[in-house]
C-alpha cells in the first residue's frame, strides 16, 4: 500500500521550503485518448516511459515488489491491465493490482526534470467490496509521497465530494469497509476520488502507490483505480553570485571554494545531479545559475591563502551567508566574502587527497618555508560544513625550503569527504590553510524502508542480511524513542505516534545509515 522508497544514507530534520513560490508556465499531463495535452501512453508490461511536456521531461515508472500488477503474465478476471484508454476509457490511466492479501503496493512514480508545483492530481474510484468471498473482496487503499532534491515534501489531500467513500490519514487514503457490504461506485464518482497537490512548494518527484487495505477480509482478483491527467506548473529559478574580496575592496580573492547548501545542511545539486561549487575565478567572483527558488546557505569552504575572514555579506563572520530566492527576489547579488591579508609564518604550497588503500585517505601537503610553525591540525568532516580533528602532524619550526608532509586517515562508509588543514604557530594563533574533498570509491547504496508510510510495522529492503541487524528509531528532532533488534524481518511501530522519524541501523563493518519513514 505504500512507495518502496531509496532515501540517501543520512539523518537529517524534515526541510524547510520557501511559501510563495510561483509558476512560470502550466502545463497538463495527459493520457492516450486525450483530445489535448501529451497523451501519454502506457502499455500493458510498461515499467518506465519519459514523456515531454513542454520543457519537461517526466519520467514515469512502476514498482511492484510483490507481483502483483496486472500484466499479460498476470492478468485480471476480466482479462484487462494496467495501462491507458483501457477499461475506464480514453484520457485516463487504470492502475490495477490482484492482490493475495492486504498490504501489496503496486505505485508509480512521476519524476520531473524541472522543479515544479504539482496542481491538481485526481486519483478516482476509491471504493470496496466486502461481501465476505475471497473471489470478489477488496478495499481499495493510497499512499503518496513527494520529494525535492531528495527531501521529503508533504502533501495536501483534498475530499472531492462532502461524502467520500473514504478516510484521509496523513498521506494515505483508505476506502470505508463494512463486511457483507457493497461499496463499488462509478470510476466517475465524485465520492472516490481523491485530490492530490504540493499547495505552493516545489517537487521534483511525486509516487502514488495503490494496495489492497488492511481491513480487507480476503483476495481480490481485480481492484482498479483511476487515473486521469493533472496540471503542474514549472516554478522559478534564480542565480547567487558574490566576490571574496579583502577588507578595503581593492584586492578580490581567486582560488576560494565556495558551495550552496540547503537550511539541514545537505549539499544542494544543480540538474544534472552534481553539487552546485565552485572556485572564485581571477576576479574573486562566483555565480550559481538556474537555482530553484528556496532557502539556502552559501558556505566558503575556505579562506584565501595568507587571509582570514572578517565579515560576510549578512553581517555575520561565520563563512555562511543566508539567501533567500523567490519572485521578489530572485537573484541574490553581492553575497560577498571578506578577508583580511596578513603575512602567515607558513608559505602554503597545496594539499592533495588521494585513496592509499581500499579504507584509507592519503593527506599529503608541502611548505615553500615556515616560519616559527609549531603543528599542523587535520580535520573532517562528511558534510563541508561541521568538521572535526582526527589528527596533528608536529611542524619543523623554521626553515627556507619545500617541505613534504603526509597524514593517512580511514573516513569510514560514505558518498564523499572534506578535509581541512590549519596550522599552528609557537605563539598559539591558528589559521586554516585549505580544505580538499574527495569522492568515495565505493558505489551508493541501495537501502530502503517500506512499507512507507506504515503502520504497524516497516522492514529495510535492499539489505542481504537483516534479521538479527541492531537499530535505534529516532524522532524528526533526533530524540531517541525506541532500539530494538530485527527479528523475522519486520520492525514494530505500531506503538509510535503519527509522524515522521528515522531508523539507524548498522551495515557492513560497522557503517551506520540512517533512513526516514512515515508513520500514520
Amino acid at each position: 500500500m505504500n512507495k518502496i522508497l531509496t532515501f540517501s544514507i543520512i539523518l537529517g530534520l524534515l526541510p524547510f521550503f520557501v511559501n510563495g513560490q510561483y509558476c512560470i508556465t502550466t502545463h497538463k499531463f495527459t493520457w492516450e485518448g486525450d483530445t489535448i495535452g501529451n497523451k501519454a501512453v502506457w502499455k500493458v508490461n510498461d515499467v518506465v516511459n519519459t514523456y515531454t511536456v513542454g520543457n519537461t521531461q517526466v519520467k514515469v515508472s512502476l514498482e511492484d515488489p510483490f507481483g502483483v500488477n496486472t500484466t499479460t503474465i498476470n492478468p485480471s478476471d476480466q482479462n484487462d491491465y494496467t495501462k491507458s484508454n483501457a477499461y475506464y476509457g480514453p484520457g485516463s490511466l487504470m492502475l490495477q493490482t490482484t492482490s493475495t492479501t492486504s498490504n501489496q503496493p503496486v505505485c508509480i512514480t512521476f519524476e520531473f526534470s524541472n522543479p515544479v508545483i504539482l496542481q491538481n492530481f485526481y486519483v478516482y474510484d476509491i471504493d470496496y467490496i466486502a461481501r465476505g468471498r475471497p473471489e470478489s473482496s477488496f478495499q481499495d487503499s493510497m499512499s503518496f509521497a513527494s520529494g525535492m532534491n531528495g527531501r521529503n515534501v508533504p502533501l495536501l489531500l483534498q475530499t472531492v465530494s462532502a461524502f467520500p467513500t473514504y478516510q484521509i490519514f496523513g498521506q494515505s487514503v483508505r476506502s470505508r469497509y463494512i463486511l457483507n457490504s457493497n461499496g463499488d461506485i462509478n470510476h466517475f464518482d465524485g465520492r472516490g476520488a481523491v485530490r492530490i497537490s504540493s499547495g505552493n512548494v516545489a517537487i521534483s518527484s511525486f509516487t502514488l502507490c495503490h494496495a489492497n487495505g488492511s481491513q480487507d477480509d480476503g483476495v481480490s482478483n481485480s481492484h482498479a483505480v483511476r487515473i486521469p491527467g493533472f496540471d503542474f506548473c514549472e516554478v522559478g529559478i534564480g542565480s547567487v553570485s558574490g566576490k571574496v574580496k579583502n577588507v578595503s575592496g581593492s584586492e578580490s580573492y581567486s582560488g576560494s571554494t565556495i558551495q550552496l547548501f540547503d537550511t539541514l545542511g545537505f549539499p544542494v545539486n544543480n540538474a544534472s545531479g552534481t553539487p552546485f561549487e565552485m572556485s572564485t575565478s581571477t576576479d574573486g567572483s562566483y555565480l550559481f545559475e538556474n537555482v530553484p527558488f528556496g532557502i539556502y546557505n552559501v558556505i566558503q569552504l575556505n579562506d584565501p591563502a595568507g587571509s582570514s575572514s572578517v565579515e560576510d555579506a549578512d553581517g555575520g563572520n561565520d563563512n555562511k551567508i543566508r539567501i533567500i530566492l523567490d519572485i521578489n527576489n530572485p537573484d541574490a547579488v553581492e553575497k560577498d566574502f571578506i578577508e583580511y591579508f596578513a603575512p602567515l609564518p607558513v608559505r602554503f604550497g597545496s594539499l592533495t587527497t588521494t585513496w592509499k588503500s581500499e579504507d584509507e585517505v592519503l593527506l599529503d601537503w608541502f611548505t615553500f618555508s615556515e616560519l616559527n610553525n609549531h603543528f599542523f591540525t587535520v580535520y573532517f568532516s562528511s558534510d563541508g560544513i561541521n568538521f572535526k580533528e582526527v589528527g596533528k602532524t608536529m611542524a619543523n619550526g623554521n626553515r627556507n625550503s619545500e617541505k613534504q608532509y603526509e597524514f593517512v586517515h580511514r573516513p569510514g562508509k560514505g558518498q564523499i569527504f572534506y578535509y581541512k588543514l590549519s596550522q599552528t604557530d609557537y605563539d598559539g594563533k591558528s589559521v586554516d590553510l585549505a580544505i580538499a574533498k574527495i569522492q568515495a570509491t565505493r558505489p551508493d547504496y541501495d537501502i530502503y524502508v517500506f512499507p512507507n508510510p506504515g503502520s504497524d510495522f516497516i522492514r529495510l529492503g535492499g539489505m542481504e542480511k537483516e534479521n538479527e541487524t541492531t537499530y535505534i528509531i529516532y524522532d524528526a528532532l533526533g530524540k531517541m524513542i525506541s532500539k530494538g533488534v530485527v527479528l523475522q524481518g519486520s520492525i514494530p511501530i505500531d506503538h509510535l505516534s503519527a509522524g515522521h522519524y528515522f531508523i539507524r541501523f548498522t551495515y557492513e563493518q560497522n557503517q551506520q545509515i540512517s533512513l526516514p519513514f512515515y508513520k500514520k
